[in-house]
């Protein structure tokens, strides 16, 4: 992913912030020390962008691919009548 602009830029980081806030009180609900929940957190919080934005890229190639269907499947009928 490459940061192109000031926008993309602050998604990313409000992305893997939101996220490793949420990691860092899941752990210290469960007791974990500092260090282990700062370290979890800050790795979460990472993966959980790329992982976000795997997911985004997914779902618009399904969508591509679906939509490329449907106009094929438009065509033959267009044929057909």
């Amino acid at each position: 992913m490459r940061l192109n602009s000031l926008a993309s830029l602050t998604e990313e980081t409000v992305t893997a912030g939101f996220i490793s806030a949420v990691v860092y009180f899941i752990c210290h609900l469960a007791g974990d020390d500092v260090i282990t929940m700062v370290i979890i957190a800050g790795i979460a919080g990472h993966l959980g962008t790329r992982g976000i934005y795997r997911l985004e890229n997914l779902i618009m190639r399904i969508n591509a691919v679906s939509s490329k269907c449907g106009q094929l499947d438009r065509r033959n009928m267009n044929r057909r009548a």
